[in-house]
């Protein structure tokens, strides 16, 4: 049994409540602004239900649309791709459940564009999401000191190299590959040994070819132990976490198969989420962040596997409701 479900990291709720209106400085707003009427989007997608992998009763998000209304706010659900919605009618836009981008990415790139042209106020703010939508931000983060698990990106080209070569040049037994531009499981292929990377061989070439780049990286056996622990940041700051458990009476599949608990985080697995949130390549922290660490079972303590800017569900709950809808007055209102 792994050590993350120690308490007592921020078992005081009123410690981090604290730590946020320092930060944040709710008491500088202007209090006629706060009267002020705020129009807010969450941007979302057009299918109905939720997607395969996505627990949306988990969100918060109603439960934060309704704490934003409480005050004043408005919060209206649209889906991003809807050509006839005017967005600057919006004092601003945040993406929660933009769940199909990765299927229309250039269409996606082309709507944070037209919005900020426009002068669009989005959160998370968009160099932000451009730069996260691509899981080649690892690449980056990792020369900026962040553990991430180790990866090796191939871009698209028509000389596609071998499965067998990459595990064998990079010692692997096992190793999972997966779009550059991609959410959840969406074509997560995972790799038992190197007579199955043969074949897979032909998966792997197809998706090299025609998408925006594919990365392998060796395949953690503590995913299926031990699970993922996701800790949740908001202006740069932890707020809570959750953790991925293994179902014990069930075969895992890749990012299938756990139950989501909330846990505090033990010190290893909030130092590792406390590095990649410094190794960001900006001053200013995303008003909201994912970070998604796992046991390293090759180097010991823990390994990023992504930190998500975009529109991870962010399991909102009670007190960080509160600090959420706190930080959305402040942007707006300061």
């Amino acid at each position: 049994m792994p050590c993350l479900y120690n308490r007592g990291t921020y078992s005081d709720e009123r410690q981090l409540d604290a730590e946020y209106e320092e930060n944040i400085r709710i008491e500088e707003i202007p209090q006629n602004a706060l009267n002020t009427k705020m129009n807010i989007a969450f941007a979302t997608y057009a299918k109905d239900g939720t997607p395969e992998g996505f627990n949306y009763s988990m969100s918060g998000d109603d439960s934060l649309a309704e704490e934003l209304r409480v005050r004043g706010f408005t919060a209206t659900s649209l889906p991003w791709d809807q050509p006839e919605v005017d967005w600057t009618q919006f004092n601003a836009v945040i993406l929660r459940r933009t769940w199909d981008y990765h299927l229309h990415y250039e269409k996606f790139l082309a709507w944070l564009n037209d919005l900020e042209k426009k002068g669009v106020t989005v959160l998370n703010p968009i160099h932000v999401l451009r730069w996260n939508s691509k899981k080649t931000y690892l690449s980056e983060l990792k020369d900026r000191g962040a553990n991430i698990i180790d990866t090796v990106f191939v871009e698209c080209q028509s000389d596609v190299p071998s499965l067998i070569s990459i595990m064998v040049e990079s010692g692997w037994t096992k190793a999972v590959f997966k779009p550059v531009v991609g959410i959840s499981g969406h074509q997560v292929h995972k790799v038992l040994n190197l007579r199955n990377a043969t074949d897979k061989q032909s998966i792997f070439e197809k998706m090299v070819r025609d998408g925006h780049g594919v990365l392998v990286q060796e395949y953690m056996e503590s995913v299926d132990t031990s699970g993922e622990v996701s800790l949740v940041y908001l202006n740069g700051k932890y707020s809570h976490a959750l953790w991925m458990k293994p179902r014990s009476d069930s075969s895992r599949g890749i990012c299938q198969g756990n139950d989501v608990m909330r846990l505090e985080p033990d010190l290893a697995a909030l130092a590792t989420a406390d590095d990649v949130m410094k190794a960001l390549p900006w001053k200013q922290p995303p008003v909201y962040a994912r970070v998604d660490v796992i046991e390293d079972s090759v180097k010991g303590g823990y390994a990023l596997m992504e930190v998500e800017m975009v529109e991870p569900q962010l399991y909102l709950e009670g007190h960080s409701v509160i600090r959420m809808a706190n930080l959305i007055e402040h942007i707006l209102c300061a």
